[in-house]
């Protein structure tokens, strides 16, 4: 159970930094490191999402100004199957709701 979690999370985290790296940026390195997210955190243009599992840990202590995902949120439910990405449609809304459009950078 864990590790489908964990896949799910990767899953969405994936799809979260696919969908919203504008063509422009596209050629820019995707990973950055603390420092680089310290000096660059404040910029208007860049969003910081959580994806911690539980609302207390989230509430206990997160990086200034993130936000936060729930993993369960970021996945739909399948009868019978398990769960899927969201399809282009329901991203957007989800992605609206956490402050993302097309021109957020986006650190998950």
């Amino acid at each position: 159970m864990r590790a489908a979690r964990l896949a799910t999370l990767f899953g969405g985290a994936l799809l979260l930094t696919t969908l919203i790296v504008s063509s422009a940026r596209a050629a820019e390195s995707l990973l950055i490191d603390a420092a680089a997210l310290a000096v660059q955190r404040s910029a208007s243009d860049v969003r910081i999402v959580d994806m911690v599992d539980e609302v207390a840990d989230y509430r206990r202590g997160h990086i200034p100004g993130a936000v936060r995902l729930d993993v369960d949120d970021a996945r739909v439910s399948v009868p019978g199957r398990g769960f899927r990405l969201p399809n282009v449609d329901e991203a957007a809304r989800l992605f609206g709701k956490l402050g993302l459009t097309s021109d957020t950078r986006v650190v998950v």
